[in-house]
Formats: structure tokens, sequence, C-alpha cells
């Protein structure tokens, strides 16, 4: 661990310990007496809860867990003070890079820790101005980075899987910084004080510009209503409660998301046209197999970064019931392949070892599909700007339920340099694009369970999929349009929700912001007369 993070990670343990009121002697009484710890972790006197805090010693992700619950924190506090703990480490075990992406988890059920945090930290070594932009779809916004170790933390009351929150670091000039700095993403509530006490600048519920100021509008806006007349009088009434503009911030968008009416159309000079991979390794047809993209000593920095000190600690959260009934992966084997990179046997080991480590797919990439073993279903024909329609094949690739970040895709034909159509089709979204043999496309799995992707190819076409950040894949993560009308209302009503919230609630321990009774009843009033005229 480096002089500078650790402590920062032991300050985050002291600012929650002095927010809650909690002695070092209480808190090494609770931890010493702690069975399900292992004996070599629990303190044995203030002193070494103390190392912990100033950095002087380090401690583990279990024994962090166990120091919350002696807290006694509330679940919102309980995921923060562990998130901002692992966050302080990642310099520790990552190198610093330009952009970072995050998918933040489903928590429909426990909607006190559906908040959520972004702490971002810049690399001493850039020089000049350096800013962070954060883009959440078509919404963004840009923040001045401190040059302190502490950097700066924006937190929002809710969040949401779906699409990824995209953290870039950008010079004066919106150029992205290479090596700008680094990121961590957390749920739960990081309370004002402790961030105070940390010296960490900080931002809550902030609102978010957009990007397309004039994205199309509806042409025939009557298309909707009578049809879906219900669903967008639902809309328009969601937004009217959250004080949201419907006609600026809703109607004219819709535009942009007509089902059947892709903004990204396809055109000749669209054709991904990427060299074969250089820097992965791939198989006799040039398609990507499964390997490590990191050298096997830097597993070693990233499982410390993550605060799992124990190669025990790792291994038991790599096989959880989380990744299904898989054969567990063993401290033994997390040994052999930091010391030789020869991955273990169980199914999938790399890929849970990366969403343990929470790397966001940077870890390794892992093949998870491949056609020409796979029994495939024949397409519908499709019809292109005029052209006849030709015949296709439509595959189905299911990945792993546990898996949250990047997939890639590599479309291949035995000649090369043929170029052909690519229809992508997941969860009520849809997408095309033009690609040349051993193209590689990325996108993300957006939260756990997400069914199956249909990837639609011309005849004679193969494909090769799997998880990961392949270095040389072209990203495809935006340009998706919804597969029906029905789809764009429902979830177009979801986010109108969740950022009238987000703008809405001020994060002031358990504060929220309630509109007074005058303005309940002036929507009210407002309301009213739409439905009678």
């Amino acid at each position: 661990m480096t002089t500078t993070s650790r402590p920062i990670a032991g300050d985050t343990l002291r600012q929650w310990r002095l927010k809650a009121g909690v002695t070092l002697e209480a808190v090494t009484a609770e931890l010493k007496a702690r069975t399900d710890l292992a004996e070599a972790d629990r303190p044995s006197r203030p002193t070494t809860v103390s190392n912990w805090e100033t950095g002087l010693r380090a401690t583990d992700l279990s024994v962090v867990e166990a120091f919350a619950e002696v807290l006694n924190l509330k679940a919102k506090y309980k995921l923060a003070m562990v998130g901002l703990w692992q966050g302080a480490q990642v310099s520790d075990g990552f190198p610093p890079r330009a952009q970072w992406s995050h998918n933040y988890p489903r928590r429909f059920r426990f909607p006190e820790e559906q908040a959520a945090w972004v702490w971002l930290r810049a690399n001493a070594d850039v020089r000049g101005e350096l800013w962070a932009r954060l883009s959440w779809g078509p919404l963004y916004r840009t923040f001045p980075m401190p040059r302190t170790a502490a950097g700066l933390l924006v937190q929002a009351s809710l969040s949401a899987p779906n699409p990824p929150l995209v953290a870039t670091f950008e010079d004066s000039e919106g150029h992205e910084v290479a090596e700008g700095g680094w990121c961590a993403f957390g749920s739960g509530t990081v309370h004002v004080d402790v961030m105070s006490e940390m010296g960490i600048e900080y931002y809550t519920a902030p609102k978010l510009a957009v990007e397309r100021p004039d994205p199309p509008s509806l042409s025939a806006p009557e298309e909707f209503e009578k049809p879906h007349g219900s669903w967008l009088q639902v809309l328009r009434d969601t937004a009217d409660d959250l004080d949201i503009d419907y006609d600026e911030a809703v109607l004219r968008h819709l535009g942009a998301l007509t089902p059947g009416r892709p903004s990204h159309q396809i055109e000749e000079s669209e054709t991904v046209l990427v060299t074969p991979p250089v820097q992965t390794i791939c198989d006799g047809d040039g398609l990507v197999d499964t390997q490590l993209l990191v050298e096997p000593a830097q597993l070693h920095l990233v499982r410390r970064a993550r605060g799992m000190k124990n190669r025990e600690t790792a291994a038991a959260r790599a096989s959880t019931t989380t990744f299904g009934k898989l054969k567990p992966i063993t401290a033994k084997m997390i040994e052999h392949l930091e010391r030789t990179g020869q991955r273990p046997s169980p199914d999938y080991s790399l890929a849970r070892l990366d969403t343990t480590y929470q790397a966001d797919g940077w870890l390794a990439a892992t093949r998870t599909f491949d056609s020409r073993t796979q029994i495939t279903q024949p397409g519908k024909s499709t019809r292109r700007r005029g052209k006849a329609p030709g015949p296709r094949r439509l595959h189905t690739v299911a990945f792993p339920a546990f898996w949250v970040g990047p997939i890639w895709l590599q479309p291949w034909h035995p000649d090369p340099d043929v170029e052909g159509e690519v229809s992508l089709e997941w969860d009520g979204w849809k997408r095309e694009q033009r690609v040349r043999s051993r193209s590689l496309l990325t996108t993300r799995q957006a939260f756990k369970n997400s069914g199956k992707l249909s990837v639609t190819l011309p005849v004679g076409w193969h494909l090769v999929a799997g998880l990961g950040r392949v270095p040389e894949a072209g990203d495809v993560n935006v340009g998706w349009y919804p597969a029906s009308t029905g789809k764009l209302l429902s979830l177009t009503g979801f986010y109108i929700s969740l950022l009238g919230r987000n703008i809405r609630r001020v994060d002031d321990d358990d504060a929220s912001v309630r509109a007074d009774e005058g303005a309940t009843r002036a929507r009210g009033r407002r309301r009213s007369a739409r439905k009678q005229s």
C-alpha cells in the first residue's frame, strides 16, 4: 500500500468512528470478541485499531465490515463506509486512466440503499488544469478537479443500473487525459461531516446539463396520442408533480427515441474497420480467447487495493452463492494465479475474481459463446435502403447472470475483408452496425440476470462473445433505441421520476425537500384543468 492511500483509507475508519461516538477501546473489545474473524485479524489492544486509522498498519475487508457493524451504523451509512475505505485504495492496484465506468446495482427492495456516490481523485503527475466529466446517458456535468489527495465526491440520493455512469478526466479544452486519475463508485450515503473532516470536496444531487440541446422532436405527436394517450398523461402528471417542464424536458426528447426510427442510421462510412486484435491472445481464426489482460503480479496489488489482505477473504467472496452453483475458488488457486498467471480451473474463475475485485472487466477477457460450436436459429430477412432482403442467422447469447460490466462481440467470416450488418436486441433495446470480419464490438451488461442478447448476422458469418474490456473493441454502448413504444414510455416515466427525485431531495442526513401545500394544490388544479379540457 502506498504512503498516500493508507492514511486516507485509515482516516475513513477514524471519521466514521468519531461520527458514531464510539471509542477505540469499545471497538477493540467488540472486534476482539468476534468469532467470525480470523484470530490474527482481531485487535489485541486499542493501539492496533489506532494504527489502522492512521495508516501505519493494514487490515482486511472482513475486519472493516465488522468495524461498521460495531459502530451500529444505518444500512446506507454502513455501505458507504466500507465502500469509501475500499475506494481510498484504488490507486494502489489500478493505474490512473482517462475513463472509468460503473453500473450501479438494482436495490428496489431497499430504497435506503439506492443512494450512490462517485469519488474522483487526480493524478498528481498531471500538469495543467484537470476536469472531471460525469456522463449518464445524454446528461452530463463537469467539475474542476481539486489537486488534493482527498479529491471530490458527488453524491446522489438515488441510482439506476442503466445507463452506466461514466467518469472522464479532461483538460481545459475537453480532451481526455490519458492518466488523469482514479475513480471509485459506491452505494449508500456518505455523511457530510465525514467528507468535511477528510477534506473531500463534495456535491449533492447535481442538476445535470443536457448534452444534446436540440434533439429531434416528434414529427407527429398524434401518433403517440391515439394508442398511448393514457401513458403520456401519466408522464405529464409525473413531470408536473416533480416541477419538471414536460414539453421542454420530456416531449421533445421522445422523437430521438421513436421506435423504428433509430437515431443511429447505418452508413457505409460508419463501418467498424477494426484491425485484427494485436494486444490480445487469439485462436487460429483471429478470434479472442480467454486470457488475463494484466500481469499476474498486478493481481496481487488489485486484491490488496480492494482491501482483501488475506487470500482467504478473496476466495470466499469469489465462491459465494452470488455466482451460482460453481466450483469454489480456493486461496491456493489465487496464490498460483498471482505467481504464474495460470487461471484456476473453476468455470468463469477470472470473471468471478474481476467481479470480486470490482475491476469492471479490466483484469481479464473470458470467452463465453462461440457459434461455431452452438446451434443457431434462422433469423428474419431484412431490407435496407431499397436493397433486396438477404438471409440472416440469429444467435442468442446468454452471459453469466452474475456479470455486470463490459461484454464483447466478434463477428467472423472466413474472408477477412467481407463486411456485413450486425443487428442487436437486448432487454427491449435495439441497435445496428456494419462491421468488417473479426471486428470487435463492446457494450455493457447493465445488471444481473439481464436476459439474452440477440445478435443477427448474415448467413455464413459466425460469432464469438465474452466478458471483459478488450482493448481493441469499438464501443457501441450508445445509439440504442427502444424496440417498442411501450418500452419507451415506461422507461421514460421511470427516469423522469428518478431524475426529479434526485433534484428535489437534499442529502442532509435523513432530510428531504417536500413541496409546500400551496404548490401541491396548484399542481392539482393544473391537472384538473387539463382533464376537463
